[in-house]
């Protein structure tokens, strides 16, 4: 009867593994699955990557910070209007002067004037409530409305 008793119990761990087994094969074919539809899609992201890079890829390295520290906390929405028309006014008077001497010196400050009209206009945005993501996704849609405006001629293409 010992012997019986033995061998059942041995039964039942076999049994019990074989159980556990089915159920790990069952387990790893999942992760099988898993794995390739990972790895098909990491695959269509390094083909999306190939194209990408083919389209000369655009890396942003700055962006305007609007003027908005210590010095700025007593401005009203009224005082960052006026310092934007400030600002185009400069780079109009530069723009002007660059035209007359055709200078790179005067190009270059055109271009100074230019990114401080940018400042300006950041800096006025971020006053009336537009931080960095909502600029930027305001800018992403004027820039899609634009490739697409007249009849997709005001934006050259690849660029």
């Amino acid at each position: 009867m010992k012997n019986h008793q033995k061998n059942h119990g041995a039964w039942s761990a076999v049994c019990s593994l074989t159980k556990e087994l089915y159920f790990m094969g069952k387990a790893v074919r999942a992760l099988a699955g898993w794995t390739a539809k990972i790895d098909n899609d990491i695959s269509e992201i390094k083909k999306s990557v190939k194209k990408t890079e083919k389209k000369k890829p655009f890396l942003l390295c700055a962006v305007p910070k609007p003027c908005n520290g210590e010095f700025y906390k007593n401005c009203s929405l009224e005082d960052y209007r006026d310092k934007v028309n400030e600002e185009v006014e400069e780079m109009t008077d530069a723009y002007i002067m660059w035209q007359q001497t055709g200078s790179e010196a005067d190009r270059h400050q055109f271009l100074r004037e230019c990114t401080d009209s940018i400042v300006a206009i950041t800096s006025f945005m971020d006053k009336a409530g537009a931080g960095f993501h909502e600029r930027q996704q305001v800018l992403c849609e004027v820039n899609r409305s634009n490739e697409i405006r007249d009849g997709g001629k005001r934006i050259k293409k690849g660029a």
